[in-house]
């Protein structure tokens, strides 16, 4: 009798755990979402926001993103829509400034009119992007290693990638860039696009070298049993 009691007292304890762990899930509420945004946008920019919510298993992940602070001559839009329903993700903010002064926004992340993150951005005018997207690419040009090797590749790969997308998004800058700088950065590049391209040949041919040792060792082992 003694041994069935104590079955049924740890039976009952351990459902009641299992009870008690369901309803904390289940009530489980965001405590916070961390955000990667740069204060400074461009007045013609694709601005990615990446977001993660904490803790990962929230019962509720949907967050509701809003821009505030729009007037005529700025536009925000909100490229891949205004909801999230994942724990990591991105949204991607589409701004305009053609106004000649900056203009402060305040872009929002809410949850059932709860604010989980706000963060104030100042939309540049075209002027002062320029201005300081160049003092940004002539500092990464600066950066750059004149001799590539094995152990800088893959900085100045990380480098050249950074100045490329800056130059793409921003091809006014180019024509802001002395010619020395822009040739350490033409000159970087072609070593990077070299270095990876020999990478591949290396590591392809180390490759097929091993296949035919394989198949070598193979083909001998079988004469042997023969």
């Amino acid at each position: 009798m003694k041994k069935v009691l104590v079955f049924l007292i740890a039976l009952l304890s351990v459902v009641s755990v299992n009870a008690s762990m369901k309803t904390d899930t289940k009530n489980i509420k965001i405590e916070n979402v961390k955000v990667e945004v740069s204060e400074h946008v461009g007045y013609n920019e694709e601005l990615k926001i990446k977001y993660s919510i904490n803790p990962r298993d929230a019962k509720n992940l949907e967050l509701n993103w809003e821009i505030s602070g729009l007037k005529n001559g700025v536009k925000a839009t909100f490229v891949n829509g205004k909801t999230t329903k994942e724990a990591d993700g991105e949204v991607v903010l589409k701004v305009e400034n053609t106004l000649d002064k900056d203009v402060k926004l305040t872009i929002k992340a809410t949850q059932n009119k709860k604010t989980y993150f706000t963060k104030e951005l100042v939309v540049e005018t075209k002027n002062n992007t320029v201005e300081r997207v160049t003092k940004e690419v002539n500092g990464l040009i600066e950066e750059l290693d004149e001799k590539l090797n094995n152990k800088n590749y893959e900085s100045n790969k990380e480098i050249v990638d950074s100045i490329e997308e800056l130059l793409e998004k921003n091809p006014e800058v180019k024509d802001k860039i002395s010619s020395d700088l822009l040739v350490k950065y033409d000159n970087a590049k072609a070593s990077v696009d070299n270095y990876k391209d020999n990478k591949n040949v290396i590591i392809g041919v180390s490759v097929g070298l091993a296949v035919v040792f394989s198949g070598l060792m193979f083909w001998i082992f079988k004469k042997e049993e023969k």
